[in-house]
């Protein structure tokens, strides 16, 4: 695990479910929710490559289909952003400071060979500042 960084174990963004913020929680948007199975869902506005936070499904408990409750005036966590090459030692570490259990991948900006200590503290002040609703 030490040798293996974030880019190894990432979901491609083609691949994860996902939700707008301006969806609606009817029957059809929960009976997705419920057969993909995840206890966190990502949630984009505009377009799925913006990905602005994530809800956790175990609070759409109290939530009823038939008011469509739109997906914006839920509690929305923030989710932090880690580099593409941030080891996974590394990003275990920071989920284990109990934040968040998911992140969104980012490319590095250079192909230069940045060194993974000046990733690592870009991610862990990105993911100091997150603040849940």
């Amino acid at each position: 695990m030490t040798q293996k960084t974030a880019k190894d174990a990432m979901t491609p963004l083609c691949d994860i479910f996902s939700l707008d913020i301006n969806s609606k929680l009817n029957e059809k948007t929960m009976g997705l929710i419920i057969s993909k199975g995840h206890s966190r869902v990502p949630i984009f506005s505009g377009s799925p490559t913006n990905i602005i936070g994530l809800i956790l499904v175990k609070n759409l408990i109290i939530c009823h289909p038939e008011d469509e409750t739109p997906i914006r005036n839920l509690t929305i966590r923030s989710i932090p952003r880690v580099h593409d090459r941030l080891p996974l030692y590394d990003i275990l570490n920071l989920f284990q400071e109990g934040h968040s259990h998911m992140a969104v991948v980012v490319k590095c900006k250079s192909d230069t060979d940045d060194t993974a200590e000046t990733a690592k503290s870009k991610s862990h002040s990105n993911f100091k500042r997150i603040k849940t609703k």
